[in-house]
């Protein structure tokens, strides 16, 4: 009897044992998630940093991190010095793949910056959510995180153009200025001024921060522009190829610059 209870015993402690042992061979993802600069003015550019961290007893293997970002953003890019690599792959969403992460004692941790720019102005919320091949063995709201953060209103840029002369007979050079100018209350970044070539122009010279894209003169405007400040670009020159007697009409237009990512 007394051997009995004590093999019954041994093979009970066993079996708690081995599935102790199961339990904590499991993956165990975090993610932590911060935002710069935070608030932020419409037009800007917000920069995310996503860690993504194995504090599991075995490896994380082909470990991934889907990315929602807000409908009033456009992707601009991403970075990483751990080689992460990631991609849109769909409307406002983005995969990232951080590959094989080691688990416990090394809790490996890899880290991707993505960059957002911002359209409106509101309250946007960005959602990170990491998988594995493995199972986790920590809910699924341990495995995201999110970050929000209030955009304000943004700049009121205004753009003008300025011409060597109202008048000018067909063969005579003329050349313009183009006067970008923040009327606020924030400042502005990463403007394009886009001004098509009007028929009757022949283009000669442009200013270095300008260049002709299939007829369309582009210029990028990167660095800030604060409340009230102004940004002259010229001057552009060009011949006038129409006849006499005629009406030559150039409209130009400023907004945000495309982002790298779309």
């Amino acid at each position: 009897m007394l051997y009995s209870s004590f093999v019954e015993n041994f093979m009970q402690y066993r079996n708690n044992f081995a599935l102790s042992q199961r339990c904590h061979a499991e993956v165990d993802l975090a993610i932590n998630l911060s935002d710069s600069p935070d608030p932020i003015a419409a037009s800007g550019v917000i920069s995310y940093a996503i860690d993504v961290e194995n504090n599991g007893d075995i490896p994380s293997p082909a470990t991934t991190l889907t990315v929602d970002f807000p409908t009033t953003t456009s992707f601009s890019g991403s970075a990483s010095i751990d080689g992460v690599t990631c991609s849109e792959t769909g409307s406002y969403e983005l995969t990232c793949n951080f590959g094989s992460l080691v688990g416990y004692p090394t809790s490996e941790r890899k880290t991707v910056e993505i960059d957002l720019l911002t359209l409106a102005k509101g309250i946007i919320t960005l959602c990170a959510t990491a998988t594995t091949n493995g199972t986790d063995d920590v809910p699924a709201s341990l495995s995201s995180d999110n970050e929000t953060i209030a955009v304000n209103q943004g700049a009121d840029v205004a753009l003008v153009k300025t011409a060597s002369t109202i008048s000018a007979p067909s063969g005579s050079v003329l050349s313009y200025t183009l006067t970008a100018t923040n009327n606020g209350p924030d400042e502005a970044t990463l403007l394009r001024i886009e001004d098509p070539i009007p028929s009757g122009f022949r283009l000669s010279s442009l200013p270095t921060e300008c260049t002709d894209s299939g007829g369309t003169i582009i210029c990028d405007i990167d660095g800030p522009l604060a409340q009230d400040e102004s940004r002259n670009i010229g001057p552009i020159r060009g011949t006038i190829t129409s006849a006499s007697v005629s009406t030559l009409t150039n409209a130009a237009s400023i907004g945000l610059k495309p982002s790298v990512g779309g």
